[in-house]
């Protein structure tokens, strides 16, 4: 189990916000990413500083440094 940080914004920027919670891997953070955009527009995830992934209400998702389509 690992604690991720999302980091979350409407599209106009006016609404943002932060959260922590603990998954057991990061496909399972990603989902937790992914049902926090019916929210927000974009989501960013992180596990101790490192960037996870990156997933938008557009369409867009972007997985580990090497910003592999999810």
């Amino acid at each position: 189990m690992a604690k991720y940080h999302f980091s979350f914004r409407s599209a106009d920027e006016l609404s943002t916000g932060e959260e922590c919670a603990t998954f057991g891997s990061d496909e399972r953070a990603i989902q937790y990413a992914r049902a926090l955009l019916g929210h927000h527009d974009v989501v960013v995830v992180t596990r101790a500083g490192r960037f996870i992934a990156r997933v938008s209400r557009s369409g867009g998702a972007q997985h580990d440094d090497s910003f592999h389509e999810i």
